[in-house]
C-alpha cells in the first residue's frame, strides 16, 4: 500500500531566514498605509489565519489584493536571499519522488503561490509538480488540512492510503491527529523534543535518508 507523505515547508524543508514574515508585513503596510501591526508568531499558522487575526477581515477584495502584494514582496525578497534547504531535504525529496512505495505531498500554512515561490527559490520545486497538497489560502489553521488531502486522494484513487505528516510544530501534530494519521516531527524549526513528544517519531533533522524512509513506512497509518 502506498504511503502518502505530507510535508510541511517552513522549518521542515526550508529556512527562509524570516524573509516571509518581512514580506507579509510589507504587504500589509502597502495595503493599509500608516497602520501599526503587532508582530505575531507565525510558526505553525496559516497565512489566512494570520490575516484574519491581524485585520479582523476574511475573504474578499482586500484579501485578494493582499495575496498579490504578498506574493510579489516574497518573490523580490527570496530572489535576493534564497531559502536554505535544511539537512537531508534534497535527498529525502528525491527518494520520496522516485520510490514507488511513497507518494509525496504538501501540507503547509503558506499560500499556494507563496509555496511555489519558496520551493522554486529553494531549488525543490521539481519534486513537487502536480502533487497532492493543502495550503493556507482559505483555512484558519492547519488542523483539517491533512484530512482534506487524505479524503481527496482516497476518493480519487478509490483505495485506502497510509499517511504520515512531516512537520516541525505542534500544529503539524494536530494536523496529523485530525486526520487520524501518523506524524514524524523534526527539530529543525526550533521546536523541542518535549513539545513534539506526542509525534510517532521525532528526529533532529532529515539527514539520514534511509532511516527516515524506513520510519515513514513503519509508522504510517
Amino acid at each position: 500500500m502506498t504511503v502518502l507523505v505530507l510535508l510541511d515547508i517552513d522549518g521542515t524543508l526550508l529556512s527562509a531566514f524570516g524573509e516571509g514574515r518581512v514580506a507579509y508585513y510589507e504587504a500589509l503596510s502597502s495595503l493599509f498605509p500608516g497602520r501599526d501591526w503587532p508582530m505575531l508568531e507565525m510558526a505553525g499558522r496559516t497565512d489566512f489565519g494570520i490575516w484574519c487575526e491581524l485585520t479582523g477581515l476574511g475573504e474578499g477584495e482586500e484579501w485578494d489584493s493582499f495575496r498579490d502584494l504578498y506574493a510579489r514582496a516574497m518573490e523580490q525578497r527570496l530572489a535576493q536571499r534564497p531559502p536554505q534547504r535544511l539537512p537531508g531535504v534534497e535527498s529525502l525529496c528525491r527518494a520520496l519522488a522516485t520510490d514507488p512505495r511513497f507518494q509525496i505531498g504538501i501540507v503547509t500554512g503558506n499560500l499556494e503561490e507563496g509555496t511555489r515561490i519558496k520551493l522554486r527559490h529553494g531549488g525543490l520545486d521539481h519534486w513537487f509538480a502536480d502533487v497532492p497538497g493543502a495550503y493556507g489560502d482559505r483555512v484558519h489553521d492547519k488542523e483539517g488540512q491533512a484530512r482534506e488531502v487524505v479524503e481527496n486522494e482516497r476518493s480519487g484513487r478509490g483505495v485506502l492510503l497510509r499517511t504520515v505528516v512531516v512537520g516541525d510544530t505542534t500544529a503539524d501534530l494536530r494536523c496529523a491527529r485530525g486526520a487520524g494519521v501518523a506524524c514524524l516531527a523534526v527539530l529543525t524549526g526550533g521546536g523541542t523534543m518535549e513539545e513534539l513528544s506526542g509525534a510517532d517519531a521525532v528526529f533532529a533533522d532529515l539527514s539520514d535518508t534511509g532511516t527516515v524512509l524506513e520510519t515513514l513506512h513503519r509508522i504510517a497509518r
